[in-house]
């Protein structure tokens, strides 16, 4: 495997690319949480239905 000696060309400042690397990973987290939120919602959502018709038995979740 080469190492690519040209990756900061263009680039004053070595640290810019980590800094942009950080932005990316902080979007993606925020993003991949918001994703999490809707899909945990999505199934509380079933999970009241699927009570509803069931007669408002009481379901056990273990966390």
């Amino acid at each position: 495997m080469t190492r690519d000696t040209h990756s900061n060309k263009g680039s004053d400042n070595p640290s810019q690319k980590t800094l942009v690397t950080m932005k990316n990973l902080t979007d993606f987290t925020t993003k991949l949480q918001q994703d999490l939120f809707k899909v945990n919602n999505t199934f509380e959502n079933m999970i009241g239905k699927l009570m509803l018709e069931k007669g408002n038995k009481i379901l056990y979740f273990k966390r």
